[in-house]
């Protein structure tokens, strides 16, 4: 492939329309006046991915993939139990997944919630309505956390998500016992943490 035949067919918001996208168009397109609230879905054209599971859109909103975790480009504190390469090795793999699902396209997203750092919590979906939060851990390239609806007194507790967190436990599952991307490694020695798998 040619670097012209690579760059023709790289999608970008003058050269496709959410008119063009399908599914898509009955989504209102987000923008800096949009409301942020619970519940609602909007279109907006990805322009950077972070990592796997952090983007940021046309307007320079951050968003983060809702009830996933991928490994950490870089650790903001020293963990014993991680080994630097391996999580970085998984966290550089896990971003390229999510770049090619999404970078330069339009997707749909669904607020879940607003976390610590100011990003939309959400579930994204490409132009032909697949779940990439779910596409993220059937791959294993992500791993099932930060989500819950068994106690509301804990943290990360979204009952009205339970379909989607019982399909990310069950492909995390999965993906554990067929060996995927991060399980193929030592999980905690790529996130520091022991993972439970329900």
């Amino acid at each position: 492939m040619s670097c012209y035949d690579y760059l023709s067919g790289v999608r970008n918001e003058k050269t496709d329309s959410i008119k063009e996208v399908g599914p898509l168009k009955k989504f209102s397109v987000f923008d800096k006046n949009s409301q942020i609230k619970k519940g609602l879905t909007y279109t907006t054209f990805v322009k950077d991915v972070y990592d796997g599971d952090t983007f940021t859109d046309k307007n320079n909103r951050r968003f983060r993939l809702f009830g996933i975790d991928t490994p950490e480009i870089q650790l903001n504190r020293p963990n014993r139990n991680i080994d630097t390469k391996l999580m970085k090795f998984h966290a550089l793999r896990s971003k390229k997944v999510l770049q090619d699902l999404v970078l330069n396209r339009w997707i749909s997203f669904e607020i879940v919630d607003v976390d610590n750092y100011h990003r939309l919590v959400v579930i994204i979906k490409d132009e032909n309505g697949e779940n990439i939060n779910l596409k993220m851990v059937e791959g294993g390239f992500a791993i099932s956390r930060y989500s819950q609806y068994e106690n509301p007194k804990k943290k990360y507790y979204h009952p009205e998500h339970r379909d989607l967190i019982d399909k990310l436990r069950k492909a995390q599952e999965k993906a554990k016992n067929d060996n995927l991307s991060v399980w193929k490694d030592d999980v905690l020695k790529i996130y520091g943490i022991k993972v439970a798998v329900k």
